[in-house]
């Protein structure tokens, strides 16, 4: 009698499936084996990439040199069998790579899509499914193959997985719904949309996403935007948002088609500038909305103290026995004691959540904060931006008359007693712009002066702290 069942065997038959089935903490396994389950008819090809702690920051930092300073060890994670997951049946129309990048610890750090044909969406879809595995992954770098579905999918990947580093350069998305990256809680802190074709409307929605006090304007760190179809309507977008954002501190507008117009825009708001009467409001709006959600924390704080308050008031009266009638008179004098005793409690409550609400609420922080204001003549004024640090507006149609503005606002603030200072370095070249001046020795002579100031206090910083 044969002990092989059809259904024992069956069983076996599976069982061998699940125990040859990678696990998706297995990035590089783990992909083309989900995409030849669901027949995706582009399959990847992966390149696993290690490198070393020294040349990670260099790998990181999305400058255009990376790809030639990885110094690293490449090898195919995957063969042909892997990739159709040991499938006889199916057949990839086409192949496309990805570098996984791994750090020294087997951790995933990067992906790039190397690829000229539209990845598929629901690749996306997987990787939203597999990056939660991921803890360590950071950065995504897509060089073309993307369309409006697969950037939408995109950015559930981005905040599923808090991917801060995103570079799509190349990428032209015809819908330009960049934004979206910009949306709801972005962890973004880097983002290059370098030759992407984008023009001044698409300019205008991203703008818009990094006003304060949206949740990109407190992230996103790096901008990169050279390379595109920007002109002045495009660069007022973006100095009407530096005139209320504190965290971008690198813009690349490189390579674009602004003029002095554009270029004053962005540089004004760099300096003190008059307050408008919507800017005013608006912060007026903002204030009443943080002393509204102060007080909803006070309140509830003091709730769920008279909360506990009776329970232990409860507690103590299971445990008392029930008055005679000779009693009863101090038991009514007893509860109006109680009665009084909670008035003084309510006023100690308070406090008490007055001082948690002051631990536990941050301090009203705003552009345009009694700190940042002056007042001439009755006329509000905010002293302007001095976070941004780097500036590239190479390549544009600049003239002298924009070399002259930079060094009214280089002069500014470095007569300013705030920290950061503002610029500390500045690109123009290529522009129609004298080759020598007096205005752009002194911006060069300065700005020379406040790097190594930086680089003196960071150095300073790190002998202190004993960091490399």
């Amino acid at each position: 009698m044969n002990s092989h069942s059809p259904l024992s065997g069956g069983l076996e038959s599976a069982a061998k499936k699940l125990e040859s089935r990678p696990s998706p903490l297995d990035f590089a396994a783990y992909l083309p084996w989900a995409c030849g389950q669901l027949e995706i008819s582009l399959i990847p090809i992966i390149n696993r990439i290690t490198i070393s702690d020294a040349l990670r920051s260099n790998a990181t930092s999305g400058k255009d040199n990376k790809e030639e300073t990885l110094n690293a060890d490449i090898q195919s994670g995957s063969d042909f069998n892997d990739i159709i997951g040991g499938s006889s049946t199916y057949y990839a129309s086409d192949f496309f790579h990805i570098d996984a990048v791994y750090d020294d610890s087997n951790n995933l750090i990067q992906l790039k899509f190397k690829n000229k044909s539209t990845i598929p969406v629901t690749l996306f879809k997987l990787l939203t499914l597999i990056v939660q595995f991921q803890t360590c992954l950071k950065a995504i770098y897509i060089n073309r193959g993307l369309n409006k579905s697969g950037l939408y999918q995109l950015n559930k990947v981005v905040n599923i997985a808090h991917i801060t580093d995103i570079i799509l350069d190349n990428t032209t998305v015809t819908e330009a719904n960049y934004y979206i990256l910009l949306d709801d809680d972005s962890p973004l802190k880097y983002l290059s949309l370098s030759r992407c074709k984008l023009n001044d409307t698409a300019v205008k929605m991203i703008a818009l996403r990094l006003q304060h006090p949206s949740k990109a304007s407190k992230t996103l760190t790096v901008l990169n935007l050279s390379s595109n179809k920007i002109s002045d309507e495009g660069a007022k977008y973006l100095g009407d948002t530096l005139r209320t954002n504190r965290q971008l501190a690198y813009l690349n507008l490189s390579g674009n088609l602004i003029s002095d117009t554009g270029v004053d825009g962005i540089l004004s708001s760099l300096i003190t500038f008059k307050l408008t009467t919507d800017e005013i409001n608006e912060k007026r709006a903002r204030k009443l909305t943080y002393i509204q959600a102060k007080n909803k924390f006070i309140n509830e704080t003091v709730e769920r103290m008279y909360i506990e308050y009776e329970k232990k008031v409860a507690a103590k009266k299971k445990t008392f026995k029930v008055p005679t009638v000779t009693k009863r008179s101090k038991s009514i004098e007893a509860s109006q004691d109680i009665d009084t005793s909670i008035g003084v409690m309510d006023e100690v409550w308070l406090e008490k959540a007055e001082a948690v609400a002051a631990e536990m609420v941050a301090p009203f922080q705003d552009p345009f904060s009694c700190e940042n204001i002056i007042v001439r003549d009755n006329v509000l004024y905010c002293y302007g931006n001095n976070t941004l640090r780097y500036l590239n507006l190479a390549y544009n149609n600049l003239s002298y008359y924009s070399v002259k503005k930079l060094h009214n606002v280089i002069s500014i603030q470095r007569d300013w007693d705030r920290k950061p200072k503002g610029l500390i370095n500045v690109c123009i070249e290529g522009n129609q712009i004298p080759i020598f001046c007096k205005e752009l020795s002194d911006i060069n002579v300065t700005l020379e002066i406040g790097l190594s100031r930086m680089q003196n206090a960071s150095f300073i910083h790190k002998k202190k702290t004993g960091k490399k």
